[in-house]
């Protein structure tokens, strides 16, 4: 018989426990009825103009579980940053987000250039984003793509990390449950994903200390 390391038994302890604490959580009432949507939320970040929030459809807000979503487009300039936001305030919903890696794909998009980091903002309160990224190619459009995982008041860069971070709250005795998925995407001109990734940042930089609030609300 194969020996099972101490590693995953510990991890497969650990993913159990998280289980039984989803199934066992309820849902904080006074988050739900307390909080603007986050469209009103999020309509104004400074420097940037926001569009009008997109309608996904009943079917795709039912199959991703959303409690709250934003899906903006923000103009500055010549800049243009698309942003979307999928928010849960259940943590028996953490994961309930797709990656974008599984959804560009099921739309033929071809993903290349992937990779991770840590990102420390420049503004005052030090927040640090743990992200991923990619770049996502369909004919001649290109995608550079920014994306992480919010539990409460922390950022991770997969769904895995996330529900750790969410499992690590629920010890330490932390009774919020706010969770989501946060996109950042915008044009890639030719194969130069550095400016691309440097205008998705500076978005970042505007829209973070925002969304930081809204959470913490």
């Amino acid at each position: 018989m194969r020996k099972v390391s101490i590693l995953k038994i510990v991890l497969l302890a650990a993913l159990l426990l998280m289980v039984a604490i989803f199934v066992n959580s309820s849902v904080n009432k006074l988050q739900q009825t307390t909080k603007e949507p986050l469209r009103n939320a999020l309509d104004s970040l400074p420097g940037w103009n926001a569009s009008p929030n997109i309608s996904m459809g009943a079917n795709i807000e039912e199959a991703l579980k959303l409690d709250d979503y934003l899906f903006k487009t923000y103009r500055r300039d010549n800049d243009t940053v698309s942003l979307y936001i999928g928010y849960y305030r259940s943590a028996a919903k953490v994961g309930s987000a797709h990656d974008p890696l599984v959804c560009f794909t099921g739309q033929g998009w071809r993903i290349a250039e992937r990779g991770k980091g840590t990102y420390q903002l420049p503004s005052p309160g030090s927040h640090i984003i743990n992200y991923s990224t990619m770049v996502a190619e369909q004919q001649s459009d290109k995608e550079y793509i920014l994306y992480w995982f919010q539990t409460n008041n922390t950022t991770s860069s997969g769904t895995f990390d996330q529900k750790v971070q969410m499992l690590w709250q629920r010890l330490r005795n932390n009774p919020r449950e706010e969770n989501a998925f946060v996109r950042v995407s915008t044009r890639m001109e030719g194969n130069n994903s550095e400016i691309a990734k440097k205008r998705a940042l500076d978005f970042v930089n505007s829209f973070y200390p925002e969304f930081y609030r809204y959470v913490g609300k």
